[in-house]
């Protein structure tokens, strides 16, 4: 059985993501908001996942890593989705730790 989310709830996550991105102080802290999202984008685009699956991002800053960039070629060759999403997750968590 499918339960759908009421639409205010994934409205909310919506108004907060903007009143935070809109008065952050520190604008690196958005990377923390916005790398995880860009990541999911980029493993729906590689698996070929409906756009309905994707967030709302303008520009994808992760694409142009080198190590995400290694990924998606090893991708290419392996085709294996567990090993892509998890060397991404990976690199996600290299980056937010040296952020941080």
């Amino acid at each position: 059985m499918i339960y759908a989310l009421p639409f205010s709830i994934i409205d909310t996550n919506g108004v907060v993501k903007k009143f935070f991105k809109r008065y952050c102080i520190t604008p690196e802290v958005l990377s923390f908001i916005d790398w995880p999202e860009q990541i999911h984008n980029l493993k729906v685009k590689l698996k070929q996942g409906s756009e309905d699956l994707m967030y709302l991002q303008q520009e994808s800053e992760v694409e142009i890593w080198h190590e995400v960039i290694e990924e998606i070629e090893r991708f290419a060759v392996d085709k294996d989705p567990f090993i892509l999403s998890t060397n991404l997750d990976k690199i996600l968590c290299k980056y937010l730790y040296e952020k941080a």
